[in-house]
C-alpha cells in the first residue's frame, strides 16, 4: 500500500504542476540542497501549499526538515 500511496501523491503532484507551475524557488531549492529538479519542484510546492510531503528519499527528507516541511507518515 505504501507504494500504491507513493504513486497517488506523484501523480497529484505531477498534475499540480501542470496546473500550477513551480515558481522562482525551484532552482534555488534544488542547488542550495543538492536535489534533482523534480523533487526540488515537489518541494517547493509543499512550502507554497503548507502541505507535508510523502518521500523515502534522505535527501529530499533532510531539506524539507531544513526548510521545514513536515513528512507525511506512511
Amino acid at each position: 500500500m505504501g507504494l500504491a500511496l507513493l504513486g497517488a501523491a506523484t501523480l497529484m503532484l505531477m498534475t499540480a504542476l501542470q496546473l500550477f507551475p513551480a515558481g522562482g524557488d525551484t532552482l534555488g531549492l534544488a542547488r542550495a540542497h543538492n536535489l534533482s529538479a523534480y523533487d526540488a519542484a515537489y518541494l517547493e510546492l509543499a512550502m507554497r501549499r503548507g502541505l507535508p510531503i510523502a518521500t523515502l528519499d534522505d535527501k529530499l527528507k533532510a531539506a524539507a526538515a531544513a526548510v521545514g516541511v513536515s513528512l507525511f507518515s506512511i
